[in-house]
């Protein structure tokens, strides 16, 4: 089955006996005298939202007259329920349990040395205060801090676009702690990992796979040298002359995990933006900066279970430059696609959104992973556009496999030629410096 098929039948399986069984599931046909049945509603908020992130409620109705049959504004309103926000819920869920992954890979050298390379970041919702007690918010009494909040954690593979791993969870839950850390590691695989997601725990389980981990090492990791003494990091750097250190160590009182760190110098001008940073993330949360603190700014410290015949320092540091791609999905999922946006202070509505929201991401995602994945040099933004305009299209199309799938090729051949990104020699994009990360890496 070609590619564009496999995309088109997962988006009608969607957009038909998933919401439809959802539905049911749910209980969300049960409201009398409605025109709109649940899996209708549900189709009219993800096909709208996908075309328009901001629609009104107007916009919402001209789409319902595409996938069901003609309502008015206030139909669409008054069906802003609680129970459609489960039932979307439990759409999202179903949804991101497909893993559609592109056909041909973003092939590059370094990336072609591991079976999948992923990295793992979450982002944070604000909701309403009347979800605290379901979505629970960071807490606090600051009046910036959200009472009730929901985080996306999520797994994004590299090589060929997959959301590999979704979970809903509330706001306060740790990034350490959520259980998508070791889920599902596939063997041969890399994972980028941010201080937010250190655990000596989930590296020995990942290594357990037969798999690779590339993170920072966080500043409070206790490090033993090759004698098992103790380090003392910022001390035993700040005797070094050389801009990169490497060292075999194990890290963890109680773990001694083996690794190899590497320590790389800063240039200056970053050195001295990271201590700023410090000093004002210190005067905001009331404590003082150590001399250890300031010293560790000098320096960028990983921690891998990769050697060097397998990864180059220039190589790690440019692969740790890629988690900066999960950052630029969720720039584009917010900014792009409005995800964290309501035009409505109705909880029930705005929740509702959030999950329309997100499903639609999902369909784009799916379409962009079919139609443009296979070129290094592409632009997720620029091609997303492509997909929100032929939105209508889609939503006329939903009840056929093949319609859909011609859809998806003609959005194919319009970003072959439109969402390309050029080189840039002063501020290299992300293919150019993984496809060469000697020349745009720091000068080692």
């Amino acid at each position: 089955m070609s590619q564009d098929a496999v995309i088109a039948r997962a988006i009608q399986g969607l957009l038909g006996d998933v919401i439809e069984q959802s539905a049911r599931d749910q209980g969300a046909d049960q409201r009398r005298g409605s025109k709109l049945s649940g899996g209708a509603f549900a189709r009219t908020l993800m096909l709208g939202f996908l075309h328009q992130p901001q629609a009104t409620l107007d916009d919402l109705a001209q789409t319902a007259a595409l996938v069901a049959e003609p309502v008015s504004p206030q139909a669409i309103d008054q069906r802003f329920t609680l129970r459609a926000a489960d039932h979307l819920k439990m759409c999202l869920e179903t949804a991101v349990r497909q893993v559609i992954k592109a056909e041909r890979a973003a092939s590059t050298a370094l990336f072609d040395r591991f079976s999948e390379v992923c990295v793992q970041d979450s982002t944070s919702i604000q909701l309403p205060d009347e979800f605290a007690s379901q979505y629970r918010g960071c807490g606090g009494c600051a009046p910036t801090v959200a009472l009730s909040a929901l985080k996306f954690q999520v797994r994004f593979e590299l090589k060929r676009g997959g959301l590999q791993g979704f979970r809903i969870e509330e706001g306060r839950s740790s990034d350490a702690t959520t259980p998508l850390q070791t889920q599902d590691i596939v063997a041969g695989s890399l994972h980028l990992r941010d201080l937010g997601y250190f655990d000596l725990a989930v590296f020995r389980a990942i290594e357990g796979e037969k798999a690779f981990y590339l993170s920072r090492l966080h500043r409070t990791a206790a490090v033993f040298d090759a004698a098992g003494q103790r380090l003392v990091v910022s001390h035993y750097l700040m005797r070094q002359r050389r801009r990169v250190v490497e060292a075999t160590v194990t890290v963890g009182v109680a773990e001694r995990m083996p690794g190899r760190m590497i320590a790389v110098r800063i240039p200056r001008a970053l050195r001295h933006q990271r201590r700023q940073d410090q000093r004002r993330q210190a005067r905001k949360k009331g404590y003082r900066l150590s001399k250890e603190q300031l010293a560790l700014c000098v320096w960028n410290i990983y921690i891998t279970n990769l050697p060097p015949t397998l990864l180059t320092v220039a190589e790690a540091v440019a692969l740790l430059r890629m988690r900066w791609q999960i950052e630029l999905l969720f720039k584009q999922w917010k900014s792009v696609g409005g995800l964290d946006e309501s035009r409505s202070r109705k909880p029930e509505r705005v929740l509702c959104e959030l999950f329309a929201k997100m499903l639609a991401l999902v369909i784009q995602h799916w379409i962009l992973i079919t139609s443009c994945w296979q070129y290094p040099n592409r632009s997720l933004s620029r091609a997303s556009q492509a997909v929100r305009r032929l939105a209508g299209s889609l939503a006329a199309a939903w009840r056929s496999i093949g319609q859909i799938a011609e859809i998806v090729r003609q959005i194919a051949r319009i970003l072959q030629r439109t969402a390309r990104v050029d080189r840039r020699r002063k501020q290299p994009s992300a293919f150019q410096v993984i496809d060469n990360p000697t020349q745009y890496g720091y000068k080692l």
